[in-house]
């Protein structure tokens, strides 16, 4: 039961934070006057919602697979995107060093 608000709250400022940086539609991005982003809580309890009734009309191991395996796969694309990261960057600063020598 704990990991419920927990996972509400990560998720709609999740929402909430790339529709202030322009990365999902700004109606995601409004907040209530106690500062609470009701439509990306509303759009992160819906899809909650979703997967509860998914897995009541298909009580089969097929929603808890799916779930288990994309969360599965997208850690894979996050790691590698955190190990590539810093490969890119030292090739970006040193052509930007290479183009800095060249010009003097």
């Amino acid at each position: 039961m704990s990991s419920s608000p927990t996972g509400l709250y990560a998720s709609s400022r999740t929402v909430f934070s790339l529709a202030d940086r322009g990365e999902a539609p700004r109606l995601l991005g409004r907040t209530a006057r106690n500062r609470v982003p009701v439509p990306a809580l509303l759009l992160a309890s819906s899809i909650g919602l979703a997967t509860v009734v998914a897995n009541y009309f298909l009580p089969t191991p097929a929603v808890f697979d799916f779930l288990l395996d994309s969360s599965g796969s997208i850690a894979v694309v996050i790691y590698l995107g955190i190990t590539l990261t810093p490969e890119a960057g030292s090739r970006a600063r040193a052509d930007a060093v290479e183009a800095g020598d060249r010009n003097r």
